[in-house]
């Protein structure tokens, strides 16, 4: 089964730790209107989803292979697509 990083998460751990979105902001360079976009289920384009995982890593002192992640929900589509695989 295929997994994503669970960005609600992750700026969840980091806001627990005393990071507010406008600190993560200044940090990454991500604009907080974005960083709420994450919290509401948007994916993050690449570097800044590094950045916010760099972020969380250094804080929380844990390894990438220790992010929040939360399994991928396929469409029916896509669902329908790999069974024909």
């Amino acid at each position: 089964m295929q997994r994503r990083v669970d960005w609600f998460r992750l700026l969840d751990d980091l806001k627990r730790r005393g990071y507010s979105t406008y600190a993560l902001e200044m940090l990454t360079g991500v604009p907080k209107s974005t960083l709420l976009g994450y919290k509401q289920g948007a994916e993050p384009k690449h570097l800044d989803g590094e950045r916010l995982i760099g972020v969380w890593c250094q804080v929380t002192g844990l390894q990438r292979d220790s992010i929040p992640t939360e399994p991928v929900q396929l469409s029916a589509a896509k669902a329908k697509a790999k069974r024909k695989k």
